[in-house]
């Protein structure tokens, strides 16, 4: 800001105008803050410079990033404005941080700020003083607008209405914001679903898209994310999903956080939908147990399409993986990451020969998982153990729902004993304070018995695919080597292989998803 001695070149006064679609109900138009910013100026005694006149249309004050705002901040920089003239404060900035920024930090001893509807003139005390009051009543206002906003919004997704969000792949946006389904889109999303529940991973249904000449809306092929929402999408099913995500502060660690406010979720809602419900629920239970979506599982990325076999599986007592290579000849070996990295003094596990190592394991899985008897005793024992856990979590919901609906007339007690004065205000509130604690705690459980029950539903109708699965093992020598590596997946959790010196025996310890055998 230029002090009150310094004086201001009638010839290098700017008129700063912004409007948007949030300024609508203020009527605060292009020609109204045009025609006030220009009597002002007259007024002062200074021209109109149409050279110095910048106008932002339809950008919003919750950034500093717009064209015309960029090209006044270099014409101020550049020494060619003296004094900034806008209708009123906010059209700088709804933002209080930005504003102060802009004002007091990036113009200060360059240019002052005047506004033609309030009495602020940063050249003097006592508009600076003013200026700092302003500001911060615009950064309330702006706040309040946003909280309403938002809290519309929440309440028409509470009623399974669309709250403002653009249509999915698969829909179209009709009158009253309601969604209608697009047909190719819609079959396409239907034969992502299908290829997912047929086995494949997320990159060969991107590879199968993208070869078959299927285009996503925005850019020209498939990608791995995109394919990864549609799958996540409960749209789909017809539920809604609304919520909002905002960056907070740093942490501590100097990281920053994003936080996540309460989902709103209506069961009912503005999507007709694409897939059954049941079928939507076993894909998520289906992406909990098999490589992808950004998850740490053995055999995801590189090693779930090397040559090797068991590449991603095989872990080494030092604590590092192995790694597939063809060092002698036609032999292939498997050779331990961390000498790899550190040198032999790290670790003594020399190479070990693919060969022999890929025959055991494969052995000891059709051993374990083969033949048509092995299949029927593991599905059953499988499918028994959702059936006891169905019952369990029925059993515990249907007396959990007693337990709550006697804490409900506890508290419905309380208010009468209140209202006839046989309960203090302050005994009342003791009282009501330690059962909605314990109601807290219950539906906490609640909640918690309700995810077992649709694990235990998900898992009872997953038995098909568990027959499947089994099945593959005595076609083996029928599937390709992707094939081959993600049917392992399936049963082997990790492979601990070592060899103590170039010629000690090779030690080789299997450790199993015991989910998959019914035994755990």
């Amino acid at each position: 800001m230029i002090s009150e001695q310094e004086v201001i070149d009638p010839a290098k006064v700017a008129i700063y105008i912004r409007w948007s679609t949030e300024d609508q109900g203020e009527g605060t138009t292009l020609e109204v803050q045009s025609e006030t910013c220009r009597s002002y100026l007259l007024s002062q005694g200074w021209a109109v410079n149409g050279e110095l006149i910048f106008i932002d249309d339809g950008y919003s004050g919750g950034a500093l990033e717009r064209p015309a705002l960029t090209r006044l901040r270099r014409a101020v920089a550049a020494g060619e404005v003296d004094c900034v003239v806008v209708y009123k404060l906010d059209r700088l900035s709804r933002s209080v941080v930005d504003t102060v920024n802009l004002v007091c930090r990036e113009w200060e001893g360059r240019c002052s700020i005047k506004s033609a509807r309030e009495p602020i003139d940063t050249t003097s005390h006592a508009g600076r003083m003013f200026f700092y009051t302003l500001v911060n009543y615009a950064e309330w206002e702006r706040s309040v607008i946003r909280e309403r906003t938002y809290s519309g919004k929440l309440r028409r997704a509470q009623e399974g209405r669309n709250p403002g969000i653009r249509p999915p792949y698969g829909y179209s946006l009709a009158e009253g914001g309601r969604f209608t389904i697009e047909p190719g889109e819609a079959a396409l999303v239907q034969r992502i679903y299908q290829l997912y529940g047929s086995g494949l991973g997320v990159r060969m249904i991107v590879q199968v898209l993208n070869r078959d000449g299927y285009r996503p809306r925005l850019g020209q092929a498939w990608t791995q994310s995109t394919v990864a929402r549609i799958l996540a999408n409960p749209a789909y099913a017809g539920r809604l999903e609304y919520g909002r995500r905002r960056r907070a502060s740093a942490s501590a660690s100097g990281e920053a956080r994003v936080r996540f406010d309460p989902v709103v979720v209506a069961e009912q809602s503005c999507f007709p939908p694409l897939i059954s419900r049941d079928h939507w629920e076993a894909v998520q239970a289906m992406k909990k147990t098999r490589p992808g979506f950004g998850r740490n599982v053995p055999g995801s990325g590189r090693a779930g399409v090397s040559e090797s076999l068991l590449t991603g599986l095989l872990r080494c007592r030092c604590g590092h993986g192995f790694t597939g290579k063809a060092m002698v000849g036609r032999y292939r070996y498997y050779r331990c990451l961390g000498v790899h990295a550190k040198g032999s003094g790290f670790c003594d596990c020399g190479a070990i020969r693919q060969e022999a190592v890929d025959e055991l394991v494969v052995a000891e899985v059709r051993r374990l998982y083969g033949g048509e008897q092995v299949k029927e005793r593991l599905v059953r024992r499988v499918v028994a153990r959702w059936e006891q856990q169905l019952v369990e979590a029925k059993g515990q919901l249907a007396a959990m729902a007693k337990d709550l609906a006697a804490l409900d007339a506890g508290e419905q007690r309380l208010k009468r004993l209140l209202r006839s004065g046989e309960l203090t205000v302050p005994e009342y509130r003791e009282l009501m304070a330690d059962l909605q604690r314990e109601s807290a705690a219950l539906r906490q459980s609640q909640e918690r018995a309700r995810q077992l029950e649709a694990e235990a539903m998900t898992g009872i109708r997953g038995q098909a695919r568990l027959g499947e699965v089994l099945s593959s093992v005595d076609a083996w020598a029928e599937l390709g080597q992707i094939q081959r590596k993600q049917l392992l997946r399936q049963f082997i959790q990790e492979i601990q292989l070592y060899r103590k010196g170039r010629g000690g025996d090779v030690s080789c310890d299997i450790v199993w998803r015991r989910d998959l055998s019914g035994e755990g």
